[in-house]
């Protein structure tokens, strides 16, 4: 019969090991049982999930779990959603660098995007060309309207992407961004995402005291 160990008994390699289990000074929360106290909140999250034409706004200071939030409520919802890319905004980002990010980790995460011709066909009529057998890609383009960034969304993440489920977009360190024609952009292609009825949630965290 094996005895607990005190933490004065543990070696340092299997404190660290403990540690890590529980505390993430420098990392995302992503498991559900190591987000405390957050379930009024993963509720209110899950319902965004699956209201049609919903988008997810989290904010507060920084360092209280915002980006933690939405990765939890990806991984205990996963079977409503399915978790994309997560990039992160600076003050001169633009719509075409956030889009050309996004798109290049969309294909990193799936390279069965690579084998799929319709969508390969769709990128490169959006001027974004997919390259070789080890996923080279060449952004080419400039996203000039709403229309163009949801189009894009709807070739990366098709309706039937990982069974169905929506893929949840986080868009990470909003506040950072100065170009209000950027904040106005992202903002209007939430209600474009709507229009075109397409099966993505974008989740943008951002430091802020309120919304």
């Amino acid at each position: 019969m094996s005895k607990t160990k005190s933490f004065s008994e543990l070696e340092r390699r299997e404190f660290v090991a403990l540690k890590r289990q529980y505390v993430h000074p420098a990392n995302e929360v992503s498991q559900p049982n190591q987000l405390v106290g957050r379930e009024q909140a993963l509720n209110s999250v899950r319902n965004a999930f699956e209201r049609d034409g919903s988008n997810i706004f989290i904010w507060g200071q920084r360092g209280v779990g915002k980006t933690s939030l939405a990765h939890t409520a990806a991984a205990k919802y996963s079977d409503i959603v399915a978790l994309g890319p997560a990039i992160a905004c600076e003050k001169n980002s633009s719509i075409s660098n956030l889009f050309q990010d996004l798109a290049r980790r969309a294909i990193a995460k799936d390279k069965s995007l690579l084998k799929n011709s319709s969508v390969k066909i769709k990128l490169e009529a959006l001027g974004l060309s997919v390259e070789g057998q080890l996923g080279g890609f060449r952004p080419t383009t400039e996203i000039t309207s709403v229309n163009q960034a949801s189009e894009l969304l709807g070739a990366l993440f098709p309706s039937d992407f990982q069974n169905g489920k929506k893929t949840v977009i986080i868009i990470d360190e909003f506040d950072q961004l100065e170009n209000q024609d950027t904040i106005n952009f992202l903002t209007s292609l939430a209600k474009q995402m709507s229009v075109d009825a397409l099966d993505v949630k974008i989740v943008y965290c951002g430091v802020a005291s309120d919304l």
